[in-house]
Formats: C-alpha cells, sequence, structure tokens
C-alpha cells in the first residue's frame, strides 16, 4: 500500500486534499504513511475494522501517524456505523455514530 500511496502522491499532490479520508487497508502498518496523510491534510479518518480483527487494525504506528498529524480518528470498532453531514452553514461536518445514537440497539 505504501508504493500505490507514494504514486497517489506522486501525480495527484495537493489534488488528494479531503475533510475525511477512509484509512488505506483498514489501518495497517503497510499502509498510511506520513507523506499520504500530508497530502491528503484530512481533518477526519474513519477506520473500518472488525472488533478485535486478528490482524490487530488499525495497528498502534498507523495510530500514532493520524495523531502527529492532528487527524480525529474514528473507529468502527468503537462507533459502528458512522455517519459525516457536510452543511454551508457549518464548517465542521456534524459526526454521528450508530452506537451513540442507538446504545441498545437490540430494542
Amino acid at each position: 500500500e505504501a508504493n500505490a500511496e507514494s504514486e497517489l502522491v506522486r501525480h495527484y499532490g495537493s489534488g488528494l486534499e479531503s475533510t475525511v479520508l477512509i484509512a488505506p487497508h483498514h489501518g495497517s502498518n503497510t499502509s498510511s504513511t506520513t507523506e499520504f496523510i500530508a497530502a491528503v491534510a484530512p481533518r477526519f479518518v474513519v477506520i473500518s475494522a472488525g472488533y478485535r480483527n486478528q490482524f490487530g487494525h488499525p495497528t498502534a504506528p498507523v495510530l500514532n501517524r493520524y495523531a502527529r498529524a492532528e487527524v480525529e480518528v474514528q473507529q468502527t470498532t468503537l462507533q459502528g456505523m458512522l455517519g459525516f453531514a457536510f452543511s454551508d452553514a457549518h464548517p465542521e461536518p456534524l459526526v454521528t455514530s450508530f452506537r451513540q445514537q442507538r446504545p441498545r440497539y437490540w430494542h
């Protein structure tokens, strides 16, 4: 994944900028390079991974890279389904999580 990210940065540069980034490869060590994170310059990153998955995603080094870049991490393992609402009236998107809205979803 790091090679693909490097190619994207080389080819598109600042054209990769986005408010929300879906973490490449579920937050594995082979992705989310410092160079890629800097080019995208996201405000939020969504890490989609299964709870207690066998691969340990997201890994601590990846979480540290996002923290150093001051990117707010959202994880489906902790928050469930996530939603982002964008509006011209508000500069920051409204982030909602299913677990926050329906903590006892079985009811």
